[in-house]
């Protein structure tokens, strides 16, 4: 759910697949991970206009950042490396998983 003044609610029960790729599911990047599928699910499904993808990617990237200045110690320095990494992947390659016109299946066990 996101609200007209910019609030995003994402319900515990969301299903979402963690980094993509290459990147690597970390406990401080899990967070940042969530509110961009979030976010790229609501461009995919037209809740936000496709203008919103750059915001998303650099919403991930502030949300890792917190998340490790938060947890403290010697993480920051390659942390911040790691943020940079990852913002610059998903803007490379992130456009087909934004893409409205490319909706991923939903997939059942059988």
């Amino acid at each position: 759910k996101i609200t007209r003044d910019g609030w995003l609610t994402i319900r515990k029960d969301y299903a979402f697949d963690g980094g993509s790729g290459p990147a690597i599911d970390t406990k401080s990047a899990m967070r940042a991970f969530l509110v961009h599928d979030a976010l790229y699910q609501a461009i995919r499904l037209g809740l936000l206009p496709t203008t919103s993808r750059k915001m998303a990617d650099w919403m991930m990237r502030t949300i890792y950042q917190r998340d490790l200045e938060a947890g403290g110690g010697s993480r920051r320095t390659l942390g911040k490396l790691r943020a940079r990494w990852i913002y610059r992947a998903v803007r490379i390659f992130g456009g087909r998983a934004a893409d409205p016109h490319r909706e991923k299946p939903v997939l059942r066990a059988p």
